[in-house]
Order: structure tokens, then C-alpha cells, then sequence
């Protein structure tokens, strides 16, 4: 009898290790789940960043070249012709050169906030579009001039208020009206403007007329912005909906 609960005792005794080594194997197993799950999500946030690296690296690449090879244009210009110049041509060469590196420098600051959009919220606030055309209009003095463009505006005080982050919205007028001025033709008619859409939002545009073969395709539909009053925008879209091709 005795031997008999010694074995029971032994036998009880063992089944609760085996319990206890099966619980200790569940939970590795679990860790060790966990482990490759955080493993996997690491190396999808590596290449996601890898990605955006790469894409912020051409960005920068293609939105600093057109700003760098006017100054150096210019400044070549004044180089070669500086003591044949009149002054008011010196004065305009100064301004353009002035121009461009502003919005070379302001390019750098946006991007960089672009780059550092995952630690920080960018706050979409309202926006002065006249304001902001008119920036716009002064950097692309030269192509104007050059392509005798015609470009009509709605009057300032028409313009609706919309939520955006002004530097990159500034960009997307500039690579639109750019495209429409490029691939017009000569003397291209340039129309801009802003229609209200529900639900809340104001989708602006710039539209072509010129003889270019590409003229009515330059940019019909420039972006769609959340309206003051509609609700404020954060993250990196920054009230912006709709702008496909600066998304990146």
C-alpha cells in the first residue's frame, strides 16, 4: 500500500512537471512569436523608410534643380556681361537670382518638414491663396515673359479660404502653372481658379487654352483643400485631398 501511494505520488509529481515544461514551452513559443512578429513589422517600417528615403532623394533632387540653374544661369550671365549691362538689367538679374535662391531655401525647409512628418503633426491652417499665387507668379516671371503667357485670375477678394500647409500648396500652384506655361505653346491662355465642393472642401485648378498639343492637359485639376470652417487638417496631407502627384 505504501509502495503503491509512493507511485501515485510519483506519478503526480511528474505530470505536474510535464504541466509546468509544457507551460514554460507555450510561453517561449509565444515570445518567441512575438519576437518574429516585431522582427517582421521592423523590417517592413526599414523598408518602408528606405523607400521614402529614396523618394525624398529624388524630390529634393527635382525641386532644387530648376531654383540652382536659374541663379547659376544668371549669375553666369552677369559673369560675361556685367560692364555691358545696363543698370536696370543688372537690377532685374539681382532680383531673379534673389527670387530663386528664396525659394530654393524655402524648398529645403519644406522638404525637410516633409522628411520629419512621421515624428511631428503638420497643422494645416488657413490659407491666404492670393498671397500665395502671387509668389508663385513673381518666381515664374521669367517663363511668363518668355512664353508671352496670358494668365487670369479670379479677383483677390474671391479667393476661398482653404486649410494647407502655404510652403508645399505654394509648390503645387508652381508645378502646375509651370506645366501649363511649358506645354502651351506660345502664348498660352492660362486660367485659374477655385470651385466649392461638398462635402467642406474647395477644389482649385489651372486650366490651358493655349495651342500647345498638351495645353488643356497641363494641370486641369491642381488639388483639393478642406475649407476654413470644414474641420482643421493635421498630418502630413496637412488638409490637402486629392493632390496625386506631390503626395510622395
Amino acid at each position: 500500500m505504501t509502495d503503491k501511494r509512493k507511485t501515485n505520488a510519483q506519478l503526480i509529481a511528474e505530470l505536474t512537471q510535464l504541466r509546468t515544461r509544457v507551460a514554460e514551452l507555450e510561453t517561449a513559443e509565444a515570445a518567441r512569436q512575438q519576437t518574429e512578429a516585431a522582427l517582421r513589422e521592423s523590417n517592413a517600417e526599414l523598408q518602408t523608410r528606405n523607400e521614402e528615403l529614396d523618394a525624398f532623394a529624388r524630390t529634393v533632387a527635382h525641386y532644387l534643380k530648376n531654383p540652382l540653374r536659374v541663379v547659376m544661369a544668371y549669375a553666369e550671365l552677369l559673369v560675361e556681361t556685367y560692364g555691358t549691362l545696363p543698370d536696370k538689367d543688372v537690377r532685374q538679374t539681382f532680383a531673379a537670382i534673389s527670387r530663386s535662391g528664396r525659394r530654393a531655401a524655402n524648398l529645403i525647409n519644406s522638404l525637410f518638414l516633409l522628411a520629419s512628418f512621421r515624428q511631428q503633426d503638420v497643422q494645416a491652417e488657413p490659407l491666404d491663396m492670393a498671397h500665395i499665387v502671387d509668389g508663385v507668379l513673381l518666381c515664374l516671371t521669367d517663363p511668363i515673359r518668355d512664353s508671352g503667357a496670358d494668365i487670369h485670375l479670379p479677383d483677390r477678394a474671391s479667393w476661398p479660404v482653404a486649410l494647407g500647409y502655404a510652403p508645399w500648396i505654394e509648390e503645387i500652384w508652381l508645378n502646375y502653372l509651370g506645366n501649363a506655361i511649358t506645354y502651351g505653346g506660345p502664348h498660352p491662355r492660362i486660367e485659374l481658379g477655385a470651385t466649392r465642393q461638398p462635402p467642406g472642401f474647395i477644389r482649385f485648378s489651372v486650366r490651358g487654352y493655349g495651342p500647345g498639343p498638351h495645353a488643356r492637359t497641363a494641370g486641369a485639376s491642381l488639388c483639393a483643400l478642406r475649407a476654413a470652417g470644414a474641420g482643421a487638417g493635421r498630418g502630413p496631407r496637412a488638409g490637402a485631398v486629392g493632390c496625386a502627384p506631390h503626395r510622395r
